[in-house]
């Protein structure tokens, strides 16, 4: 890419939004050991491999949970202290934030996710990787890594209560078009601005 000068940035300027990629990421959803809620126990909410194409390493800035529970009358079912695992590994609260989508803290356990008049709203847990060094991020390359999504289960749990966890997808809306650069694209123009 070329990047303009500053006296041509100060012209009307135009074009089309862009995204360029090296690698990109497969994810891979992976079976849970159990499906069997038990109160007082850390139980696998989710469990992912995220691998990267044989163009590179890919890297994770986060990684959104929806998570909906559905319970029964007289059923106190919550979940707090949520972790993620790489491999057989929890991943230290040095590399990792867990929040819930307005940024309140899901790791300690101070706060929790609860069914809230049996709401079939599902709340989010975002988990951002690396908090703050190496760029924020995971970098996954090859075969890469397995990922679970972890918490404990609490409260009173009664026949057919559930919890059902899922990649959340709400903010998916951009459309993102593919397609190579050609040397005809830049007939006529030897400006363009970058980052």
């Amino acid at each position: 890419l070329v990047y303009a000068t500053s006296s041509v940035m100060a012209q009307a300027l135009s074009g089309n939004n862009f995204v360029i990629r090296k690698s990109k990421p497969t994810i891979t959803r992976q079976s849970l050991s159990t499906t069997t809620l038990a109160s007082g126990q850390q139980m696998d909410l989710y469990k992912f491999q995220v691998s990267a194409d044989a163009g590179g390493s890919i890297a994770l800035k986060k990684i959104t949970f929806a998570i909906t529970t559905a319970t029964t009358t007289g059923s106190s079912l919550n979940l707090k202290s949520f972790r993620i695992r790489r491999g057989s590994t929890e991943l230290p609260g040095a590399s990792v934030i867990i929040s819930d989508r307005y940024g309140l803290d899901l790791e300690s356990g101070s706060n929790q996710l609860t069914n809230s008049a049996n709401s079939s709203t599902a709340q989010r847990v975002v988990v951002a990787f690396d908090n703050g060094s190496n760029g924020g991020e995971e970098t996954v390359s090859g075969s890469g890594n397995v990922y679970t999504l972890v918490a404990t289960v609490g409260g009173t749990i009664n026949t057919g209560d559930q919890v059902t966890t899922s990649l959340d997808r709400t903010n998916d809306t951009a459309t993102v078009v593919a397609g190579y650069l050609t040397a005809s694209a830049f007939a006529g123009s030897s400006d363009m601005v970058g980052p």
